[in-house]
């Protein structure tokens, strides 16, 4: 539910969702908005946007990789 406002998300499962890095970015920015510029991250290649969200995670929320 966390994605829904974010059209360019569709979590259907926990494996092949999740790969191209924009729904864990979109979890993110949904809670913190404040920490990146979402439209910045939809231009990201998919490996980016996975750097991107685990970095952010550590460096921002405390959560390691």
């Amino acid at each position: 539910q966390s994605t829904r406002p974010y059209s360019q998300v569709n979590v259907l499962n926990f494996t092949t969702s999740w790969t191209n890095g924009l729904a864990f970015n979109a979890v993110i920015h949904r809670h913190k908005p404040e920490l990146f510029s979402w439209d910045n991250v939809t231009k990201m290649s998919p490996v980016e946007r996975l750097e991107h969200a685990f970095s952010i995670a550590k460096n921002h929320l405390g959560i390691e990789k």
